[in-house]
């Protein structure tokens, strides 16, 4: 796997610098994730993030741009544009050096240097949480980490950390990523390791709830193969890395495909308007509905709603934990970003929960 990233890589990297011209200020060509205020609606693309009114999807201002001065972000190859809502409503972007913070209007406050290859990060009271890659001498495993680090980005304590797989021609299907949220000062982790496990920290690290549920788990049978298959196939990555081995055939060959028994009970999580939104595996017949679970923050169930399938991570944002958001919740509402195939196009949809 460690050559297979670093090809990967590569190979990403021709893409990212053909991809950085000047794109329409109406009109997104590629998203990298979503977010969502009570007023606004934030598309990031690149290194900018285009900020529309919420009430009728006009785009009123455009901000970020490549670079290294004020309210300039540099990115990547495998490196997308990270943001946030803070406490106050403000919100702030990432890039690969340092966190910007702006207003929810969009002006720029001021900006914060990071320290070492941090990235998903995320303002914490004065201290930050984000990933990082960690590996084990003795063992030799190499790890995806969560972790807590103080207002210079010295790091504090460790979270939550994923194995990532090690060798040339092991592919996971499914790849369980880290995924977790920061609201009020408060993480929430979910940890489908353990099953349907959600676990809430403090600022200061200290874990102050654990949520847990008993649910059944959807076994990954023929037809649930197939379609993971498929959508393996059609990722935009993986089709570079197919073309790049002169074709699927010589691919399949090369490659070991590894499929877990049953889905991870969680796939995603979402914590806003004083609720937590876990994403789940489970699917309506045709796959273009995912089921949310909807709790309040002790973790007590309200709702359960199958709800349009967004826009997806490709497959080595997810393998590299730096899988970004195509969905959000605003108060009574579900927002997603749709692509449409025929007018290449992508649309900005809400539905009432």
């Amino acid at each position: 796997m460690k050559n297979f990233l670093l090809l990967a890589i590569m190979l990403l990297y021709v893409s990212f610098i053909m991809g950085m011209g000047t794109n329409p200020l109406k009109q997104i060509l590629k998203p990298d994730s979503l977010l969502v205020s009570n007023e606004y609606v934030y598309i990031l693309e690149g290194p900018k993030c285009h900020i529309y009114m919420e009430k009728d999807n006009k785009i009123i201002r455009v901000i970020g741009k490549p670079g290294a001065g004020p309210g300039e972000v540099k990115l990547g190859p495998g490196f997308p544009l990270n943001s946030g809502l803070l406490n106050d409503g403000n919100i702030y972007l990432e890039g690969m050096s340092k966190i910007i913070l702006y207003s929810k209007k969009g002006d720029y406050l001021k900006e914060i240097r990071k320290k070492g290859r941090i990235f998903k990060s995320s303002p914490l009271g004065e201290n930050f949480v984000g990933v990082r890659f960690t590996s084990d001498k003795e063992s030799k495993k190499n790890y995806l980490s969560l972790a807590l680090f103080n207002k210079d980005y010295a790091f504090q304590k460790e979270l939550l950390k994923h194995e990532i797989l090690d060798n040339d021609t092991d592919i996971e299907m499914i790849v369980d990523s880290i995924h977790y949220s920061v609201y009020k000062n408060k993480i929430y982790i979910e940890d489908s390791t353990k099953g349907f496990c959600i676990s809430v920290y403090n600022q200061e690290g200290k874990e102050i709830n654990k949520i847990k549920k008993d649910v059944s788990f959807i076994e990954l049978n023929k037809i649930a193969k197939r379609w993971l298959l498929n959508s393996f196939k059609n990722d935009d990555f993986i089709k570079m890395m197919v073309k790049r081995d002169g074709g699927w055939k010589r691919f399949e060959k090369k490659m070991k495909f590894i499929y877990p028994k049953h889905f991870p009970a969680i796939q995603d999580i979402y914590v806003a308007n004083e609720r937590i939104y876990v994403l789940t595996f489970a699917s309506n017949r045709d796959n273009t509905k995912e089921k949310f679970i909807i709790m309040d923050l002790k973790g007590k169930i309200l709702k359960e709603s199958f709800l349009p399938v967004p826009i997806k991570s490709n497959y080595l944002s997810k393998m590299m934990g730096k899988d970004n958001k195509f969905y959000g919740f605003n108060k009574e509402f579900y927002y997603y970003l749709e692509e449409d195939e025929e007018d290449e196009s992508f649309k900005l949809k809400k539905i009432k929960l």
